[in-house]
């Protein structure tokens, strides 16, 4: 099957790397799997089959696996199958986006949890350390407090 490129501009493949590195900084994701995101978002048609992906990607098919895997688990992208077609396509997930950013803010208990060790560590000892970590939780606190507000409003507003 030849598979033609869909990126056809350098401000598409431009777009492609950005959310890649984007996905890297904020998710922790690998770049890859990021621009595999971004190539589905952006495809006139809703779904990729992986050689379409390696194909115009420019990556391996170990890497394709590896990614489409990684985004499949915490079900960012879905696969699916079409009738008559032998091989899987993976398109992004109605609301992965949405549960994988809500995944991302459910971590706050935890830097709290590291937070409030840093205070006892710091007691009696720095108190520019000591109001700095104070600072932070406070923002975290105020952060986790206000997430499950956002998060009804936002469901309210789709």
């Amino acid at each position: 099957m030849n598979v033609k490129s869909t990126i056809n501009s350098t401000e598409t493949a431009e777009f492609i790397e950005k959310f890649g590195l984007f996905f890297e900084a904020s998710f922790g994701y690998p770049k890859i799997s990021g621009k595999i995101f971004a190539y589905l978002l952006i495809s006139k048609k809703p779904y990729k089959s992986a050689n379409q992906l390696i194909k115009t990607l420019k990556i391996s098919k170990g890497s394709a696996s590896n990614m489409l895997r990684l985004l499949l688990q915490p079900q960012i992208i879905e696969k699916i199958s079409i009738p008559g077609r032998r091989e899987y396509f993976y398109k992004i997930r109605e609301g992965g986006w949405e549960s994988l950013l809500i995944r991302k803010l459910e971590t706050l208990p935890a830097i709290r949890v590291l937070l409030a060790e840093g205070k006892n560590l710091s007691k009696n000892k720095n108190s520019d350390i000591s109001s700095c970590i104070e600072g932070m939780d406070k923002l975290y606190a105020f952060i986790e407090k206000e997430i499950p507000i956002l998060i009804e409003k936002w469901k309210k507003f789709k």
